[in-house]
């Protein structure tokens, strides 16, 4: 195997021990939204919220 090779190889290896480390010691405590608030918050708000947001802005004719 090549020198390219083997540091591809070694560094999909070392960033799937990284993963699998993440996996293991990650907490799910917070993954899902036990009460009723609004979820627009996130980081792909504007696609939900630009439509509403939109119809509430009065126009000048």
């Amino acid at each position: 195997m090549s020198s390219v090779g083997s540091l591809l190889i070694s560094g999909l290896l070392i960033g799937f021990a990284i993963v699998c480390a993440h996996g293991a010691f990650r907490v799910p405590d917070d993954l899902f939204l036990d009460d009723q608030e609004p979820a627009n918050a996130g980081f792909l708000s504007f696609l939900g919220g630009a439509t509403s947001s939109a119809a509430a802005v009065p126009g000048r004719v």
